[in-house]
Parts: structure tokens; sequence; C-alpha cells
């Protein structure tokens, strides 16, 4: 089982939430701008998924060890984004970017 956080959960992060949760397999910790009680993730066929709570502010997670942080964030939000990485990150965390657009690792470099 992976630890995974997912920063931003709009279109992309939710739906990158409800698949992972489908499989059953993974922890997933949504982080938001929002608090939110939880998300429903309808598939095309009538199947849905209900999500945890969205977590607005990086000191109410635990920062142990995630497997994988999963940006899936609006490209100017890089600086929002920056908040949640410098909390979540450790030594083998795996991060993937999930935006459009180009210069992903300029942006998210350290």
């Amino acid at each position: 089982m992976a630890r995974i956080a997912i920063i931003g959960p709009g279109a992309i992060g939710g739906t990158l939430a409800g698949n992972l949760l489908r499989g059953g397999q993974h922890e997933i910790v949504l982080c938001g701008r929002r608090p939110v009680a939880a998300l429903q993730v309808r598939f095309p066929g009538g199947e849905s998924v209900t999500t945890g709570p969205v977590v607005a502010e990086p000191a109410k997670i635990s920062a142990s060890d995630f497997d994988w942080i999963l940006v899936a964030t609006k490209t100017y939000a890089a600086e929002a984004t920056a908040v949640w990485l410098q909390h979540l990150l450790a030594d083998g965390t795996r991060v993937a970017i999930f935006q459009n657009g180009v210069e992903h690792r300029e942006r998210f470099s350290p």
C-alpha cells in the first residue's frame, strides 16, 4: 500500500483520487485551498467513490513519509503548492506533476 498526497483536488486531482481509491490499495490524503468534508467521484456507468476530507492547512497533516505526492494544481498555483511540498516532502518521496504547460521541472526543482 502506498501513502499518497494529492495537492489540488479539483477535476484532475479528484479523478486521480477516485481511481486510486477504487483500487482499494492506497492511503490517499487530499490537500487543497479550502477544507471539504469529502468528495464524491462518479465514474461512467454509475459507480462512485467517496474520498476522505480535503485538508486546507499543511500543519494538520502528519508529514510522515508519503510515498508519492501528486500535484494537480493549476500552473499559476505553483507558489501555493510549494508550501505543501515543503511540509510533505521527505527523503525518498516521489513527486508527479499533472499540469498543462511546460517548464515544470524548473518550477518545482529545489
